[in-house]
């Protein structure tokens, strides 16, 4: 089912850190794997909400060995985080919106893939308005981030609904933790699901 984004007047600070009452609504969990098997050892657990300027997301990894990280490299060989989103249209006549693909890093870095098919200048648009941070502490880390919505090409309005997926890389226990499985990459969004900004 679709996952609902709670609006809030006051925005978490973006520093890796998820501080109590920053995020509020339920925790959205990276239980499986990308071919949809249940994650069977530290499932990762996400937590957004938006203002309806921005859309905040904080994604946790859980770690034995925090000390063995590795946040240099690309995609695939570094620990870290990729959130995929797209305006979804309810009709079936009517295109979707560009894919972004954000990948957060645990050594701070932020960039974009163009994997998905985004413009390049729709791509530089949205990053130069991100904020990203990472921390890591004694059993996780965390990949926090600022989405600005009209850079992303969204017009916000209560029940706004954009196809969503989370993917993680763990290098310690070899492993890759997402919210929905679609069998392919993580941005392949219609095998994937859906948030709803209230």
């Amino acid at each position: 089912p679709p996952f609902r984004v709670v609006r809030v007047t006051k925005a978490p600070l973006i520093d890796g850190v998820v501080s109590p009452n920053e995020y509020n609504g339920a925790v959205l969990p990276l239980g499986e794997t990308p071919s949809r098997d249940k994650i069977q050892k530290g499932p990762g657990a996400a937590r957004l909400s938006h203002d309806g300027k921005r859309l905040y997301i904080a994604v946790t990894i859980p770690l034995e060995t925090p000390g063995k990280i590795k946040g240099t490299g690309d995609w695939g060989a570094a620990d870290a985080v990729e959130i995929v989103l797209r305006w979804h249209s309810a009709l079936p006549a009517t295109p979707h919106g560009p894919t972004f693909v954000l990948q957060g890093f645990a050594d701070g870095r932020s960039i974009q893939s163009a994997a998905a098919g985004a413009p390049a200048e729709a791509m530089t648009k949205l990053q130069k308005g991100i904020g990203y941070a990472a921390k890591t502490d004694a059993n996780s880390w965390t990949a926090e981030w600022s989405i600005p919505l009209a850079e992303a090409g969204l017009n916000f309005q209560p029940g706004l609904t954009l196809g969503f997926n989370i993917g993680a890389r763990r290098l310690e226990s070899d492993d890759w933790l997402v919210w929905t499985g679609t069998n392919r990459e993580n941005w392949r969004l219609d095998g994937a699901g859906r948030i709803i900004l209230d």
